[in-house]
């Protein structure tokens, strides 16, 4: 219908006095893609919501553990997740889906929040960035062990004198990660201390 409504166009162009019924075509043409456009938009609205839930992730942890480098990755990067803190101290950060599958494990999920946003450059820009981002996110672990923080901040301190991002020229999910296990053994070890001095 579209071609006929082309066809009806372009004979327009070559004559100044259409008749009524070529303009009738041209008229009915345009109401029927207008249609389509509406009945098109009507189901998207109506079927979004059920198309959303099976998309939805929740992410279950322990209340004691939040794992802030997924929750702030996802908020970066877009995706949408909901939390329940469910899981006994001790476990593993798990994402579940509306279609019933799961993955288990923080650099799992990072990675799978990396390779689903629309922020280009959040899992690196090429193959070899999205190794890089690998390594950190096999490095971060070190962070939190307490003989290996100095090593590990000194080691940050030096890579970043002359880099404002950890891999490539933008945020990635290396950046989150590390930023979290800072803020975590900062959290735990500080904060801790500063308690136990009050007392």
């Amino acid at each position: 219908m579209a071609s006929k409504g082309l066809m009806v166009k372009v004979w327009l162009e070559g004559n100044r006095h259409p008749s009524a019924a070529a303009t009738l075509i041209l008229e009915q043409s345009a109401a029927l893609l207008l249609l389509s456009w509406m009945l098109r938009s009507l189901l998207t609205c109506l079927l979004m919501p059920q198309m959303m839930e099976a998309m939805a992730a929740k992410l279950v942890f322990p209340q004691d553990n939040p794992p802030l480098s997924i929750i702030s990755a996802a908020k970066i990067a877009g995706v949408h997740i909901t939390t329940d803190p469910c899981l006994p101290s001790g476990s593993v950060p798990t994402l579940h889906f509306g279609s019933g599958d799961f993955i288990h494990g923080i650099n799992t999920v990072l990675r799978y929040i990396a390779r689903t946003t629309s922020v280009s450059s959040f899992y690196g820009e090429d193959a070899i960035q999205a190794a890089c981002v690998d390594e950190w996110l096999e490095y971060a672990p070190l962070i939190l062990s307490g003989s290996e923080f100095e090593a590990a901040c000194s080691f940050l301190d030096g890579y970043l004198a002359s880099r404002t991002f950890l891999v490539g020229h933008g945020l990635t999910v290396a950046d989150t990660v590390v930023w979290a296990n800072l803020r975590d053994y900062f959290r735990l070890e500080y904060v801790g201390f500063r308690v136990s001095a009050e007392l």
